[in-house]
């Protein structure tokens, strides 16, 4: 199969894998074009002319790469927090605990079996979590901020802005 393509002259932009030699029935070769090299590419005096990423598909990717940033984990001290949503509701509600009794202890349970968290330990991971998740909202922030200024303009720009969380 060989993929191949043409600017009809009534509907436009075609493209399709072509099992045979020549060209597909009711094609002409004064209209075969390049295959397009992406969505993002529009067609312009004759030739395949990037047009850039939409603000919006960027935005949407911002906010699936803070997502995955906010729920992907925390490390305090060698050890791992889980950061999904369930593990945040879990932590909030450990964390009110512990405020409201200085000397409580909590069971734990983490990868590796229970711990006992004292609970001014327990106050500063619920502190460092939600920390960890307003920091990410707010790379999101500058991340769309950038794009609607139109300084981040690639899915590469956007990754190497939350690698620096």
């Amino acid at each position: 199969m060989t993929m191949i393509a043409q600017m009809h002259p009534a509907i436009g932009y075609v493209e399709t894998d072509y099992p045979g030699e020549g060209l597909p029935p009711g094609w002409d070769e004064q209209h075969i074009v390049p295959v397009r090299p992406s969505p993002y590419h529009v067609w312009q005096d004759g030739a395949w002319v990037d047009a850039g990423i939409p603000a919006d598909v960027l935005k949407a990717y911002a906010a699936d790469a803070r997502y995955r940033a906010e729920t992907g984990g925390l490390t305090i001290n060698g050890q791992t927090i889980a950061t999904d949503r369930e593990s945040q509701t879990l932590i909030t509600g450990a964390y009110n605990l512990a405020l409201q009794d200085p000397n409580l202890t909590i069971n734990w349970k983490t990868g590796a079996g229970f711990v006992q968290i004292d609970a001014p330990t327990m106050i500063a991971i619920a502190t460092a979590v939600a920390q960890h998740v307003q920091s990410c909202f707010t790379k999101e922030a500058e991340v769309v901020a950038d794009i609607e200024g139109g300084t981040i303009t690639t899915y590469a720009q956007v990754d190497a802005a939350f690698a620096t969380l």
